[in-house]
């Protein structure tokens, strides 16, 4: 059986569900195919012993009115979603616990009582972050009016240009789990859009990303728009330079004058065998890096045993000769009045670790797995209970996902976290446009101009931008 569409969306992760929104919003007749039995890709939830837990992270920036985050999502009509703040971060050393205000100016008192003969460099630093904050308005993003002046610059070489006390540019880069940060490649762009928005505001959704895609996939509905689950796609088909349909594994084909793929372009490639996409092409894009994966702890607590922090915590500790970090918070869709009855754990992870067991599936690991997972849960319990002595004595249970777990529930290739690798020493090519050699294919996702809520905000709108041919404000 065909069925056609205005547009079809492949893919109902995050950029697919903004995407959805905006575009049936708009008054087209969306389809959106996602593999998985539930939307969410990245952020999707899942339930242990009847209790909500978070896939991934779901802090973002800049959601307040008159900020870019909360403008997306008055264009994607979602503005109206409960948010909770998060005033501060704290960054935990050996050598100290650093409050890190969510606010320029709060930012500069703070932080300039920890080092106040630094106050010139730390004025110098929130200036650039605000300079280039500046160009992320929606205006601006159409315009690319001082957007990409930063793509060809590093955001380490700019750290170290600044000072040279090497503790306040730890602290500088004290969300480097948050934005994938990478020492040798991430560009001032992406470092300062990501910290910039943090620094206006942050927070996260208060009934978690399960009440943040209800809400989403009701408008979706509501707007005249379709979502089928389990139809993972197997085959798009072109003639010449346009795209004709989406075939997926149970046989149903999807027909649609636009689509839209918001997979991971490794996956999306080996899907369109049309010699439009010459080898040479193809062979680069496959090449590009991906950025590192993640290893997390999903902690149910004891019923009112652990209390709920409303500060997340970055603790530093030594492991294996390097640095590690590891990000603590308690959800507030897991707060239970002063309580709180989930804590999460994560840090970075890298998928050359697991090679061995590459070739198993969920479920179906080597007997070692399990003993190798957990000494890695034992360093972060370490590192926690240093700084929190009644954490691990109030766990009830802890649900762990590694990058294989990422790569298995998620389809992420080697279970990274941010997409492909943006890297400022070759900005043209690790940067992929939206439009394709296909007249009616576009492209959106966290691979696309940057991560995180607000990369993959910016480019779900500029992505629908170009399939309804107008700027949407």
């Amino acid at each position: 059986m065909t069925k056609k569409y205005d547009i079809i969306i492949i893919g109902a992760g995050l950029s697919g569900l903004l995407s959805a929104s905006l575009l049936s919003k708009k008054g087209l007749k969306v389809c959106v195919l996602e593999k998985n039995i539930t939307p969410g890709g990245m952020i999707q939830p899942f339930k242990r012993k009847g209790i909500m837990q978070e896939t991934g992270m779901n802090f973002f920036g800049a959601y307040k009115k008159g900020q870019i985050q909360y403008e997306l999502f008055r264009i994607f009509g979602i503005e109206d979603i409960e948010i909770s703040d998060i005033p501060v971060f704290e960054l935990v050393t050996d050598k100290k616990v650093y409050k890190i205000p969510n606010n320029y100016y709060k930012f500069y008192k703070e932080i300039s009582g920890y080092f106040p003969k630094e106050k010139e460099n730390i004025l110098k630093f929130i200036e650039k972050i605000k300079e280039i904050n500046s160009g992320l308005t929606i205006n601006n993003i159409y315009d690319n009016t001082n957007l990409y002046n930063y793509l060809g610059e590093g955001a380490e070489p700019f750290l170290n240009g600044l000072t040279t006390d090497k503790e306040l540019i730890n602290l500088l880069k004290y969300n480097a789990l948050l934005c994938g940060y990478d020492s040798e490649k991430t560009s001032l762009y992406l470092y300062a859009s990501i910290t910039g928005s943090f620094m206006q505001s942050a927070g996260m959704f208060t009934g978690g990303t399960r009440q943040f895609i209800d809400i989403i996939t009701r408008k979706i509905i509501l707007n005249g728009g379709s979502i089928f689950t389990k139809k993972e796609a197997v085959e798009i088909v072109s003639e010449g330079n346009i795209i004709k349909e989406c075939i997926c594994k149970d046989g149903t084909r999807y027909k649609a004058d636009k689509f839209l793929s918001t997979l991971h372009p490794y996956i999306l490639l080996p899907l369109i065998k049309s010699p439009v996409l010459k080898s040479f092409y193809r062979k680069r894009i496959m090449q590009l890096p991906v950025s590192k994966g993640s290893f997390i702890v999903n902690a149910v607590m004891y019923n009112k045993s652990f209390p709920y922090y409303k500060n997340p915590k970055i603790i530093q500790f030594k492991a294996e000769k390097s640095n590690k970090s590891v990000l603590f918070y308690t959800p507030v869709s897991g707060k239970n009045g002063n309580f709180a009855r989930v804590v999460k754990l994560m840090t970075d992870d890298s998928y050359s670790e697991y090679v061995k067991y590459a070739e198993s599936k969920t479920g179906k690991r080597a007997d070692d797995y399990t003993f190798f997972v957990q000494k890695k849960v034992r360093k972060l319990f370490n590192a926690v209970n240093s700084i929190i002595p009644d954490f691990e004595r109030n766990t009830e249970s802890y649900y762990v996902s590694t990058p294989l777990t990422f790569r298995d529930f998620t389809g992420t290739p080697y279970g990274s976290s941010y997409g492909l690798v943006h890297n400022f020493n070759s900005p043209e090519k690790s940067i992929i446009p939206i439009n394709t050699k296909f007249k009616n294919l576009f492209l959106a996702g966290q691979s696309i101009n940057f991560h995180g809520m607000l990369g993959v905000s910016v480019t779900s709108l500029l992505a629908s931008s170009a399939i309804t041919g107008e700027k949407i404000k």
